[in-house]
């Protein structure tokens, strides 16, 4: 089971989370909860547990496993988040025009690319927008991955791992990062080809690369 990934969240909800009965006391500060949404310390409130669940964090052995509960095959952590990924590639463009982009400048969190900007529902921005608007396995929260030129951001670790376990082909080819490069015309991305990142897989924003969407959850 999973907490809601938007709206209300009970107590109720927390304990079943939990393992508790529904009516059971519940403290938000308690080691269990914090745990459970990922916030180690600080203010905690009822919406830090979207979309949280109490399963056993994957392992090495588990990369390239499917996993119903988080709607996607393991692919590795980034920045403190497990991620996984979809299964299916399309080929779409950065953007329609070489304007900038300035919401998508982090090299490392993809989720901020394509959310903070609201390129998630921007038909400017197909290859985000794909990915921040598709629903799949009953989530919504799926985006764009990260990557520029260092080993371990989000799309180089789904570069890394494409073939572990029984995660569907990749293919060739390029593959668009969410991230710009500084000059604004273009995007960057990885070669699956290669593994190499930058201008080699990463064209004018007109240009049409690979897609492929990812989803995180916390507590990596």
């Amino acid at each position: 089971m999973t907490l809601p990934v938007s709206g209300a969240i009970t107590f109720g909800d927390v304990n079943t989370e939990l393992g508790n009965s529904a009516t059971a006391a519940l403290n938000l500060g308690s080691a269990s909860v914090r745990s459970l949404f990922g916030v180690a310390s600080g203010a905690i409130s009822l919406t830090d547990g979207y979309g949280c669940a109490s399963i056993p964090a994957p392992g090495a052995g588990d990369l390239g496993v499917y996993c119903s509960d988080w709607g996607g095959y393991y692919t590795g952590v980034s920045q403190g988040y497990y991620l996984y990924t979809d299964t299916t590639t399309v080929g779409c463009q950065y953007k329609v025009n070489l304007s900038s982009s300035p919401c998508a400048a982090s090299f490392t969190d993809g989720y901020c690319n394509t959310y903070n900007g609201g390129y998630n529902s921007d038909p400017d921005h197909p290859a985000m927008c794909y990915s921040g608007s598709l629903s799949r396995a009953g989530f919504t929260d799926w985006y764009n991955g990260s990557g520029a030129l260092s080993v371990g951001e989000e799309l180089q670790n789904q570069w890394a791992n494409r073939a572990c376990g029984s995660i569907p082909a990749y293919g060739g080819g390029g593959y668009w990062s969410s991230a710009q490069i500084s000059n604004g015309y273009r995007g960057w991305g990885v070669c699956f080809s290669t593994g190499s990142a930058g201008d080699c897989a990463s064209p004018r924003k007109t240009c049409t690369c690979c897609v492929r969407a990812i989803r995180r959850q916390s507590g990596a």
